[in-house]
């Protein structure tokens, strides 16, 4: 019995050490953290806060370092490693914040269509592509070095 008893104080003292260490890993960011991106070149992670109007940066020590303003609804996040930008669609807003990678500040706004949803980065040709929701059936072409649209296609 006595061995029982030693066992199960272990069990809750590593039970009790384990979810501390859990806990001390969440990071609040905002309201409705909604996505994630993660900046290789720089090693932080951005979250996009969708009721917050914000992206959250994260470094590599779990801490937010900057709170980024970003148009209304914030639905996806992309990373462009060419450039080093991050770039946010903003549903409700109808458009693209471009975010420094290096400085974590808004290099500008694209008007990028209808309500924004989806991002894909093609590193081939440094594009990247918005895919705005099915209620409009259109991808936006961004030119990743010159943040500029380069074209709408209808699908």
């Amino acid at each position: 019995m006595r061995n029982f008893v030693s066992l199960l104080t272990l069990h809750l003292a590593l039970y009790t050490v384990l979810s501390s260490q859990w806990l001390e890993a969440i990071i609040p960011v905002g309201e409705n953290p909604w996505t994630l991106v993660y900046n290789s070149t720089d090693n932080k992670v951005y979250c996009a806060n969708l009721d917050g109007n914000s992206v959250s940066v994260i470094d590599k020590y779990n801490s937010v370092i900057r709170t980024v303003p970003v148009g209304e609804h914030p639905y996806a996040l992309v990373y462009n490693p060419t450039n080093n930008k991050v770039y946010c669609a903003n549903y409700f807003s109808h458009s693209v914040t471009v975010i420094d990678g290096r400085t974590d500040s808004v290099i500008r706004t694209i008007n990028a269509g209808n309500a924004p949803v989806a991002f894909a980065y093609n590193p081939s040709n440094n594009k990247i592509y918005c895919a705005n929701s099915i209620y409009h059936g259109t991808v936006t072409v961004i030119d990743g070095a010159t943040d500029s649209v380069i074209k709408t296609i209808p699908i």
